[in-house]
């Protein structure tokens, strides 16, 4: 939604940041695959055949230096990522609590982050059912 936002290293970070978000569980499903891809074209960016896996610590430890809005963002889309498949397990929580302690985002902004998403779905939702019905 506000990729476009971030700097050019910044987005970079946040789409090896993805590959860990991703691979946080084991599982790096189709639907994960498939915002990846839908991610980059939001950046204008090639999706990578190949993206370089710099640690987890390591890119923390870059988007320190990252605006508030930038990190919010990336914490945002993140978010978005770990509930692609509809579920979020202990092991994508337990990333989830790295990044956010790492980069200094609050409990309290990931919870309105996560319940502000909750509602963009659902209204999005509601809109895709609105325009598939036939009355």
């Amino acid at each position: 939604m506000f990729l476009n936002e971030l700097k050019e290293g910044e987005k970079e970070l946040f789409l090896e940041l993805c590959v860990h978000a991703a691979n946080a569980n084991g599982l790096f499903v189709g639907e994960e695959k498939d915002l990846l891809k839908a991610y980059c074209a939001e950046m204008q960016m090639q999706v990578p055949s190949v993206i370089e896996e710099t640690g987890e610590d390591a890119i923390i430890k870059k988007l320190k230096k990252a605006s508030l809005e930038s990190k919010k963002i990336i914490v945002l889309e993140i978010i978005g990522l770990l509930q692609a498949d509809k579920k979020v397990d202990k092991k994508e929580r337990d990333f989830l609590k790295r990044l956010t302690a790492g980069i200094g985002i609050s409990e309290t902004n990931v919870k309105n982050i996560e319940s502000l998403l909750e509602e963009y779905n659902d209204v999005t939702n509601k809109i895709f059912n609105m325009i598939l019905d036939e009355s």
